[in-house]
């Protein structure tokens, strides 16, 4: 009985120090904003990406749009506006009250390399 009770107080010990050595997880980076400058037709834009948003300036009106499904590129909707990132190229369209994609191009845009 006493070779038992020796045996259980060692497993519980092992046990907890293989609890005790797993190491946790790392905690989750939060995404940095990233600041992108682009030409919009002839304006400089300076758009600033997060997680699901992008925020910029245009028409001297502060925008922050979330991002939406897209087949391709990045794509943000909201405010009347369609943000569509697709490599270096934005297009900047209007969006009709109602619909869900722009019906109206605002802006050609290019990021201006660094």
């Amino acid at each position: 009985m006493r070779s038992f009770a020796i045996l259980s107080v060692l497993a519980l010990l092992t046990s907890a120090g293989a609890a005790a050595a797993t190491p946790s997880p790392a905690p989750q980076a939060t995404p940095a904003r990233i600041k992108t400058t682009y030409i919009c037709t002839g304006l400089k834009v300076i758009a600033y990406y997060d997680k699901n948003r992008v925020a910029f300036v245009y028409g001297a009106k502060h925008y922050s749009l979330p991002h939406v499904v897209s087949a391709d590129g990045a794509r943000f909707l909201g405010s009347g506006l369609e943000w569509w990132e697709k490599g270096p190229n934005v297009t900047l369209s209007s969006v009709a009250p109602g619909e869900t994609t722009g019906d109206t191009v605002l802006a050609n845009c290019v990021a201006v390399k660094k």
